[in-house]
Formats: structure tokens, sequence, C-alpha cells
């Protein structure tokens, strides 16, 4: 039968026959068959449900036999399984989830960390549609620290919010988590993770002198330890020169994963940052001493090969032997602490303190655009009086 003797709707694709149909100005692909025999009877039935308005596109009606597929399954995904399918779509990035952009490893193995560590033992072996609000209740109650609670159910939050998404269909409902906020009864823990400026001159002054930079930078420029790491002669701008210096924080260093490599910050966390003059001495006269003048050149490099940073591990094992005579239990990352609470402390806006922090929280995302460069260089400048006084030159 030759084309144009074919019934409308009908038309040749490839070795089949092609059938679509219009329906209110839309036209909705049918399917494609071997022979026309069947193509007409599809077209048939597809015409008799427009005309009894019963009519559902074929696209529709895939993804809701997918959804019920779904919902069918979830009482046979347990809390563990649904984890590592999270994790996984983390790693990967899933738009089905809202994941736009893969993780971090350093991220992933902090979810996974804690979830091993509070959540598994207790959830891992409920099935999703058996899971309620006094399991993650109870769970909560069981972690003593107060960042720690915090910690744990931002992560239970996250993996439960992605579960409950209507395009992967697990859970019917979204159970409700809260996060704790650290408050006035929680200053002891913030006291004892955050140096004073005193312990803070003591323990520069006991690392070794290639690695004071490292804990200067993460005390009054708030860094992660990642983000030091991953340092280059190139970040840093304008230290001689008419403009204002400022630190480039474009990359992190992974030193944990296999092989060790370079990664974009958290994301949402690439950043400018206004340097503090007082600052400025002590990172020429590093730069001078212990960088090659390469622009990609490593701040931090290993002793092993200069050509790549020092791993987590011996910067750990130096911070953790000059900071026990001083604070005993002082993680590195409390000098992250250290730098946002003293930049708050100079006048900055809620706003100013994530920007400058790299925070990747999307609740504050939209807050950003209140910061401004110069308002950052002002807030900057703040810190010079308490750097002189510290003589951490």
């Amino acid at each position: 039968m030759s084309k144009r003797k074919l019934p409308r709707g009908i038309s040749r694709f490839r070795d089949g026959y092609r059938v679509r149909l219009s329906v209110d100005g839309i036209q909705h692909l049918i399917g494609v068959y071997p022979y026309l025999k069947d193509a007409e009877t599809a077209l048939k039935i597809a015409w008799g449900q427009k005309a009894a308005g019963t009519f559902v596109p074929p696209v529709q009606q895939r993804a809701e036999r997918r959804k019920r597929t779904l919902e069918e399954r979830a009482d046979r995904i347990t809390v563990s399984e649904w984890s590592q399918h999270w994790l996984r779509a983390l790693e990967t990035g899933d738009k089905r989830l809202r994941i736009d952009k893969p993780r971090s490893p350093g991220t992933i193995r902090s979810y996974q960390s804690t979830l091993d560590a509070h959540v598994m033992q207790h959830l891992g072996h409920l099935f999703l549609d058996q899971l309620n609000e006094e399991h993650v209740t109870n769970v909560l109650h069981m972690v003593d620290l107060p960042g720690a609670k915090r910690n744990v159910a931002r992560t239970l939050r996250a993996m439960l919010n992605a579960a409950a998404h209507p395009d992967v269909g697990h859970l019917k409902t979204p159970l409700r988590v809260d996060v704790p906020t650290l408050d006035q009864t929680d200053d002891f823990e913030r006291e004892e993770t955050t140096p004073s400026v005193d312990e803070l001159r003591e323990i520069v002054a006991a690392m070794p002198k290639q690695l004071r930079l490292a804990v200067l930078l993460a005390a009054w420029m708030g860094l992660r330890q990642g983000e030091v790491l991953g340092l280059q002669r190139q970040d840093f701008v304008d230290l001689n020169g008419p403009n204002s210096p400022r630190l480039r924080v474009v990359r992190q260093w992974l030193s944990k994963a296999r092989p060790p490599a370079y990664a974009d910050p958290k994301d949402g966390s690439r950043r400018r940052l206004a340097i503090p003059s007082a600052l400025v001495p002590a990172i020429v006269e590093h730069l001078d001493k212990y960088v090659a003048e390469a622009p990609d050149a490593v701040v931090f490099p290993s002793p092993q090969n200069p050509k790549r940073p020092l791993s987590q591990t011996s910067l750990d094992a130096q911070w953790r032997a000059a900071r026990d005579a001083v604070k005993p239990g002082l993680k590195f990352h409390g000098l992250r602490h250290f730098a946002l609470t003293n930049y708050a402390a100079g006048g900055a806006t809620l706003a100013e303190i994530q920007k400058r922090g790299g925070h990747r929280d999307p609740d504050v995302a939209m807050i950003y655009q209140d910061a401004t460069a110069d308002r950052d260089r002002i807030l900057a400048e703040k810190l010079n009086t308490a750097i002189r006084e510290s003589s951490l030159k």
C-alpha cells in the first residue's frame, strides 16, 4: 500500500507504521507498530478515547505507570538501600532529585559517615513506608552534642526529602525533620571548638614555619582545610599592587580521593575575598620563601612531590602536635568558626558572613546578593586591629 493511501494519522516510519493523533491542537505519538493492521487498531482505540473524553497521552500513561511501580516498590526498599541510592545520586547528579551538580567526594563521605554513625543502626532495616516522624525524633534524641545533632538532622532531612520527591515517589508524604539550632545553652560547645586570640597565637608559633600561613588563612579568612591546601600562587591578587589585596577561592585539594586530585570548592562556594592588609606581610614572606614562581605553584607543597599539595593527613599531624600543647581537641575546622565569629564582630550582616564563608545552603543563596565587595573590604580591614594585637605576622 502506498504512503498516500494510508489512513489519516498513520505514516510509514522506518520498517513500521507510526500512529499520531491530534487532541485539542496538540499532536500525540500513539506508537510505532510493525504491521499496518496493528496501527489501524491502535488508531481506532485512540479515536474512541478522544470521542469519549477519556484520552490520556501515552507519555502521561508511562509516567503514571512508572510512578505506580515506584510506589508499589516502596514497601520493599529499606532506609539503608535508599541511602545508598541517594548517595550515588549526589555523586553523579540527578535532576529528578533536584541535584543539578555532583557533590564533592568529601561531602559524600561526610554524609555516609553521619548515616553510619547515627542512623543506620536504628533505621537502616526499616522499609521506607514504615518510617515515621517518631523514628526520626528518637534517633535525634540519642545524639548528645548539639552540633552533631544538627548535622544528623540536616542529613536526614535532605535524604528523606529526596525520597519524597514526586518524580521518585518512594515516600507518599515527606517526613518532618526539624533541624535544631544552637542556642545559649550551647555556649560551652562553641567555646571548646573555637580558640581565643592568645591560643591562636601560641598554636601558630608551635607550627612548622612553612605551615604557619595555613593556620592564619583558616583563622582570619575562614577557609576550609581543603581550600587551604588547594591554594596556588595565582590565587593571591594585588598583594603589592594599587588595588586592595584579594584571595581567590576557586578549588580545593581532595587528598583522600582516589587518586588525590583538585576539585571545585563545595557547590556555590567559589569566591573572592578581601585580605586584611595586616595579613599581607605574612603572605608575601611565605610566597617568597616556600612557593615556586609559577602561577600554578602550590602554596603548601608536599615534601615528597612539590608539584602536589601537602596531604590532609600530614597537615593534621602537624596541626595536632601544635594544638595539643595549647588547646587539646581543637579541630582545624574550629579556625573557620574563629574567622567568621571575628568577621561578625566587625558588624557583618548574616548575608555577608555567609558570602565570606562560602556557605552552600540554598535557603540563603538569594541573600548573597546584598553582600557587596566594598562592604567586604571595609569589614576585612576591621580585622587588622585584632591581627596586630595577636602579633601574628
